[in-house]
């Protein structure tokens, strides 16, 4: 084989490369709206452990929109108006004693094994902030929220101050053809971001909201961005996905009797990127969901 048959192999081989992974059933905000029927086939097809492929593509994609918040983050930060809890992430060296105990013992090269993070946290300011103890730049750190009783959960990107109180923001990249075409926020995402607004203006953080924003900026040329910014945050939409998710537990106690009606697709033409579109409108819905967890027995 000559050099560009070699290249190519290995280009097929990256692009066809797939692996076999299993995802977790989990109330994320980040994966609202949540459809009863869709989750209670993952828990009767699958036990709860989705399955999932992953490959070079998706990889890099969920890596670049790691790496990008990241640093929107670090950058944010110092215009002193992002809000949020800071974490000190300093490589911190071993103590002179236990590096020349290290050197003594001919372990000179293992001292890098003994550095540990210095790991100072403040919470609830503006940054950026430096650590007290090792004079470092500190990072940024997501709130956590969650409703406690359906465990609905998820990671705030971003918190700015205004006046009294704040604008949510959540961020997302984009490729250009996508970014071309964006005339309104991806309807998961509103609930989404509207979910995090509902759950910081409830104890035990009482913020008040005077905005959400969800910013899309294109993976490839972060000058071209695009935000979408309202005032009001909807609790009808909030406590609606909350409710969706008692429906779940109430089917799971009348033995999935009358399933069918908490579809959230209309038909199933609109149901075309759900993998459960080929079960979800037969007929006795709620006979062959039944079926499906007798045979797990």
């Amino acid at each position: 084989m000559d050099i560009n048959e070699v290249l190519n192999d290995i280009e097929q081989k990256l692009v066809n490369l797939k692996i076999s992974n299993t995802r977790k059933l989990q109330f994320r905000c980040s994966g609202l709206p949540i459809c009863p029927v869709s989750w209670i086939f993952g828990e009767a097809i699958h036990e709860g452990d989705i399955p999932s492929k992953e490959d070079f593509y998706s990889d890099f994609y969920t890596s670049v929109g790691t790496e990008v918040h990241l640093v929107l983050q670090r950058w944010l930060a110092r215009t002193g108006l992002l809000y949020g809890n800071w974490r000190c992430e300093n490589n911190i060296p071993p103590s002179k004693k236990v590096s020349k105990v290290l050197r003594d013992n001919d372990l000179g090269k293992s001292i890098k094994k003994y550095k540990r993070k210095c790991n100072y946290f403040i919470e609830n300011c503006t940054g950026p902030q430096t650590c007290p103890k090792c004079n470092s730049e500190m990072v940024y750190e997501e709130f956590v929220v969650g409703d406690p009783e359906t465990g609905l959960s998820g990671h705030v990107d971003a918190c700015f101050v205004c006046n009294d109180g704040f604008i949510i923001a959540d961020f997302k990249t984009t490729g250009v053809t996508k970014f071309a075409e964006l005339e309104e926020p991806d309807e998961g995402y509103v609930e989404q971001i509207n979910a995090y607004a509902n759950m910081l203006s409830r104890p035990p953080y009482n913020f008040k909201i005077y905005g959400l924003g969800i910013w899309y900026i294109q993976r490839d040329s972060p000058r071209n961005s695009k935000v979408f910014l309202w005032e009001k945050f909807s609790k009808k939409n909030y406590e609606y996905n909350l409710k969706q998710f008692k429906i779940i537990a109430e089917l799971k106690k009348s033995n999935y009797k009358g399933i069918h009606k908490y579809r959230i697709c209309p038909d199933i033409d609109s149901a075309s990127g759900c993998p459960y579109q080929s079960f979800c409108f037969t007929p006795k819905l709620s006979k062959l969901v039944r079926s499906y967890f007798d045979m797990r027995k």
